[in-house]
């Protein structure tokens, strides 16, 4: 401990402090200054006995002079040591005192040694000690007192509704209250009716003869509030008002039935117009034809053409045909020309199926040769398909080479078929 205390210095000492800083605080029957500390004048506590004279001291209180290098406060002896002291303990423990709650009227006696027994929060038998309630309500009650405080004040403890019926805690009692279905109210108009279920209530207001209601012409302007009684007398005092009120409902109801006539009538000439656009745009649907005519001048300066937009149907998918000059024969003015359909966007796409499929039929017709075909595609949103690819110059000589070498006549136009299935 002397080690403890040098490598520590004062915070063992403060410990030592905090676990002695109880005293007894309890009264006992017989005198005690036979075992009272000589340093502190209390009875012993933990008592150690000193080498020196024999002497008997608490625990806390010789070791501080033992830490201090004080001499022995009963002999002045300056070298000493300290031990526990087992049988002036057993003297302590043996002594006989009273209840700590005799002040709340506990008649207990007994030895030092049962003292925390008898005051235990759990199993003890002192009848006044303070408990926890069992309930978890957070209250400290005395043991003598539990049974009371469970029955009338424990907010934790089960209860019933006295006007419902329905289990709950006492702490829930006040709050259930406020929406119990049976809790028993007056009518607030002070009719005389008595207390009614809270259930009842909403009826008993549809029949009630002092409720304020709202006037039989409110719709049309009457903003007069009367009790239920006193709606006939309202009626007849105000029929000239109320005549009145009726009269500029209907007029300004009339107004609102022409407006709302002339939006529709603006709406119905509005899709009218949009119609006539749709029919104007839509106009143009397979089979179509379309003619190239001077296509050399076009192509001499690399520039795509693209024909007419036109839809698959009414009110369907907006394509257009679109021819590309791919390469140049040098010398010769000879190029393959290659035709593909592009997907636009059209003001039906968002009510049409994407993607689909579907065929092609693409004829190609110049003055001496024809050249037709059918595909298939599949139709997405701003695709580019393609249809076929063939040299600007074509023969029925026997080879390309021949129709690439011979003197051939230029061709003057193209015509191009499409049709979809």
């Amino acid at each position: 401990l002397m080690h403890n205390l040098a490598r520590n210095g004062g915070t063992s000492l403060k410990r030592l402090a905090a676990s002695w800083s109880e005293t007894y605080r309890c009264h006992f029957v017989a005198n005690v200054a036979d075992v009272t500390c000589p340093i502190c004048h209390d009875v012993v506590k933990d008592a150690h006995v000193t080498s020196c004279c024999e002497g008997h001291f608490c625990d806390y209180c010789i070791h501080r002079i033992l830490y201090s290098k004080d001499n022995c406060p009963l002999c002045r002896e300056k070298q000493f040591e300290a031990v526990p002291s087992k049988k002036y303990s057993s003297k302590v423990q043996s002594l006989e005192i009273y209840c700590k709650m005799k002040c709340r009227g506990c008649p207990w006696t007994g030895p030092l040694r049962d003292a925390t027994a008898h005051l235990d929060a759990k199993g003890g038998s002192c009848r006044y000690v303070d408990v926890e309630c069992p309930n978890k309500c957070g209250a400290q009650i005395i043991r003598d007192s539990l049974p009371l405080h469970l029955q009338v004040a424990c907010s934790k403890s089960e209860s019933s509704c006295p006007y419902c019926h329905e289990k709950l805690t006492k702490g829930d009692l006040t709050r259930h209250w406020a929406t119990c279905p049976s809790y028993p109210l007056p009518c607030p108009n002070l009719c005389g009716a008595g207390t009614l279920k809270r259930s009842e209530m909403e009826r008993h207001l549809q029949e009630c003869p002092l409720h304020p209601v709202k006037c039989e012409f409110f719709h049309a302007g009457c903003t007069t509030k009367i009790k239920r009684r006193d709606v006939s007398e309202h009626a007849e005092e105000s029929t000239r008002a109320h005549l009145g009120l009726l009269s500029a409902s209907v007029a300004k109801r009339f107004d609102q039935q022409e407006e709302r006539l002339r939006l529709k009538d603006e709406e119905i000439e509005g899709l009218r117009s949009e119609l006539r656009e749709l029919q104007v745009s839509a106009i143009t649907v397979p089979p179509v034809k379309f003619v190239i005519s001077d296509r050399v001048q076009h192509f001499r300066d690399n520039l795509d053409w693209f024909s007419p937009d036109f839809h698959t149907h009414y009110g369907g998918y907006l394509l257009c045909l679109h021819v590309k000059k791919e390469a140049t024969v040098s010398g010769r003015g000879i190029y393959r020309l290659t035709l593909s359909l592009k997907v636009k966007e059209g003001k039906s796409d968002s009510i049409l199926p994407w993607p689909r499929r579907s065929a092609v039929s693409i004829q190609v017709v110049t003055y001496d040769f024809t050249i037709p075909k059918t595909i298939a595609v599949l139709l997405s949103p701003k695709a580019t398909l393609p249809l076929l690819s063939f040299p600007s110059e074509y023969s029925d000589k026997e080879t390309r080479n021949d129709c690439i070498a011979g003197k051939n006549h230029e061709v003057k136009f193209f015509v191009f078929k499409v049709e979809l299935a």
